[in-house]
């Protein structure tokens, strides 16, 4: 494994709350399961009741437990039904995204029941005088606001597999929400190596959440902001949130 820095180049807007929200370790871990369980990917058991592990091209860090330690793609990681849950502070070794904004933007995206009275011949109430509400239920219409970025590319940097990370991403062609609109189009992937490792720092400035015992480390050796974030994928599962040291600089001389 080496430092790395990821790129992806995208042809515009990318639908993000925010530039940091997107996880190079999330993309991987996506791309691992779907290799490994091939089309059983798209009809296993919900992540929330089963979640399984994804063995990235990745360094693991922070406190590593033995038993995670040793699990590989596709073991059972978290089971809450059977009280297997992983409580500890590892993480993989990678940045949060780091974003140039160029501009910000609201789309809107759109659903409603189609009312053109040609269509009126294909609805069948079976013989009863029925109406579609669509102020609520089922064809409830939508005009819902969607928060966008505009930006060139994003970059993570990460310590890992160039080979194995390169042949992750390249089958990847967009990312962030709304895809399907044309949102976070990639146009290609880049994965270069670097002669230092910039996935927890950068210099003095942190590059990505730290949680746990790390966290305690760096709280009195610099000016951090202290925030309940996603430290490892998947990023919506609650064990895999915490208070981390989320932003900020260490004092150069707590590195000496």
């Amino acid at each position: 494994m080496q430092p790395l820095s990821v790129t992806a180049y995208l042809a515009g807007s990318i639908a993000l709350a925010r530039p940091s929200d997107i996880s190079l370790d999330g993309l991987l871990a996506y791309q691992v399961l779907r290799r490994h369980m091939g089309n059983d990917f798209y009809t296993h058991a919900d992540g929330r009741e089963v979640l399984c592990f994804a063995r990235l091209p990745l360094e693991m860090r922070g406190e590593i437990p033995e038993a995670v330690s040793k699990l590989q793609t596709g073991d059972v990681w978290m089971n809450p039904r059977q009280g297997i849950i992983d409580q500890s502070f590892w993480y993989w070794s990678c940045s949060s995204a780091q974003t140039v904004v160029a501009a910000r933007q609201t789309q809107y995206w759109n659903k409603r029941f189609d009312t053109h009275p040609a269509l009126s011949n294909h609805v069948d109430f079976g013989g009863r005088v029925e109406k579609v509400i669509i102020e609520n239920g089922r064809y409830k219409a939508y005009h819902m606001p969607l928060s966008t970025l505009i930006t060139d590319k994003i970059v993570w940097y990460a310590y890992g597999n160039l080979e194995e990370i390169r042949t992750l991403l390249t089958p990847i062609t967009a990312i962030g929400k709304k895809r399907s609109y044309g949102n976070g189009m990639v146009m290609r992937w880049s994965v270069e190596p670097m002669e230092e490792d910039w996935s927890e720092w950068k210099e003095q400035e942190l590059m990505r959440p730290l949680p746990g015992a790390t966290a305690l480390h760096w709280a009195t050796r610099g000016a951090f902001d202290l925030e309940h974030r996603a430290f490892r994928a998947p990023q919506w599962h609650p064990a895999n949130q915490a208070m981390c040291l989320s932003k900020g600089r260490r004092d150069a001389v707590s590195c000496v």
